[in-house]
């Protein structure tokens, strides 16, 4: 086994650093909610959110955190994984969708838990594309291949198998032993994307958001967003600017993102027979689509949305109403001088009401260390730290976690 190092990065802001920076910082094109006119045949109140993807500014980490802290992870032989698709931090744990697998660990990167079990047996799954952790620490794994849930206890023991026939990609507790399944789910009962899954009783309580056209070809795209915050289960689909609240009994439109004359046409995706075609045609359009990575808490709200070629990112704050829509940043905190752009590259994979959380290969993190651009000789807070981390990490150690902590 070999041990890579396990640091956190404590970077505390200067007083008024950019208090007059602030001053005046003006955002140059429209972004803010406002109410729609309720109507007869739409009696819901919903919020919309105006963006011109042609107007995106560049950022510093530190205009949206106050600090970071970096968290890396032993090497095992006997543990090889890829970057993760999803991580929940909760309980002091690192829970982890990697390679197939589910790996837990504690924050001074020991791996605790590893559960990889393949196959058409009891507790066992053909594939892992979403997960979720109870209250009590029992992880709960959705199998699409075998259209189902299995759940596992906080040992990683096999407990029982939920049979809910879905072929579904993302899935969410919503309360008791309810849960809706998300996704293009095929099948001959399923014409629509949401369906609540009753434990107890065994069966679709409720069915929401029809399919269209565009269904039989968005499969392989067709990823979903949950994010649950004051109680509101709100969700986001690809290709569409409405980000919805769920409950058991409704799909209620709560977010309309709109790009004015860059929407994509009603319909547009319905035109095409197969994704080749209609990705060729959406990257070289003048449209803006694919919200993807929407995440939302009682104070912030994320997301990012394709557009020429590009992935922007939307930073709302919801109590002074800051507003950031970039494509380019600086991580000032770690990597001085090196300006980014937003894209999967570095993207979000989870967020509390205190912090957001990125993932960065190894590789990644050793190239941004060697395209700091500081002076020599100048003094940086950091750099001691930093260097420590480079130092004892290679190419081939397992994947970093970066925590910024979301300025209060």
């Amino acid at each position: 086994m070999n041990n890579s190092v396990f640091l956190n990065l404590k970077i505390i802001l200067m007083k008024n650093l950019l208090s007059s920076i602030k001053i005046l910082i003006v955002i140059v094109y429209s972004v803010f909610f406002v109410r729609c006119k309720e109507s007869t045949k739409e009696p819901y109140s919903s919020q919309i959110i105006k963006l011109n993807p042609a107007k995106t500014e560049q950022i510093r980490f530190s205009q949206l955190f106050s600090s970071a802290e970096v968290f890396t992870f032993n090497n095992y032989d006997d543990v090889v994984y890829a970057k993760p698709s999803k991580i929940i931090v909760k309980n002091n744990l690192v829970y982890m969708l990697a390679s197939r697998m589910i790996l837990v660990w504690n924050l001074n990167g020991d791996l605790l838990l590893n559960i990889s079990r393949r196959g058409n047996g009891p507790g066992e799954y053909i594939g892992i594309n979403d997960f979720i952790v109870e209250d009590n620490g029992y992880i709960i794994v959705n199998d699409n291949g075998g259209k189902k849930m299995i759940r596992y206890n906080d040992q990683g023991e096999y407990v029982n198998t939920i049979n809910h026939k879905l072929n579904s990609y993302n899935f969410t507790k919503i309360k008791d032993e309810l849960y809706i399944n998300a996704g293009d789910l095929g099948g001959a009962q399923s014409d629509y994307k949401i369906h609540v899954w009753d434990e107890t009783k065994n069966i679709i309580t409720n069915r929401f958001l029809k399919k269209g056209k565009e269904s039989s070809y968005f499969g392989v795209l067709e990823y979903s967003n949950f994010s649950f915050f004051n109680d509101t289960l709100s969700y986001s689909q690809a290709f569409s600017n409405i980000i919805y609240q769920l409950t058991d009994n409704a799909a209620i439109p709560r977010l309309v993102i709109d790009f004015g004359n860059n929407n994509l046409p009603k319909g547009y995706a319905g035109e095409f027979n197969d994704m080749f075609s209609f990705m060729e045609s959406f990257m070289s359009s003048n449209y803006a689509s694919y919200i993807d990575g929407y995440m939302e808490g009682n104070n912030y709200l994320f997301l990012s949305y394709s557009y020429q070629g590009k992935k922007p990112f939307l930073w709302l704050s919801k109590e002074d109403h800051a507003v950031h829509h970039f494509d380019k940043f600086e991580d000032d905190f770690l990597f001085p001088g090196v300006i980014q752009n937003t894209g999967y590259q570095f993207f979000p994979i989870f967020m509390d009401e205190n912090a957001f959380y990125f993932s960065i290969d190894a590789y990644r993190f050793m190239e941004l260390y060697n395209s700091i651009n500081i002076i020599e000789d100048q003094e940086w807070e950091n750099k001691i730290l930093l260097k420590s981390i480079y130092d004892q990490i290679n190419e081939e150690s397992n994947t970093l976690i970066i925590k910024y902590k979301i300025k209060q």
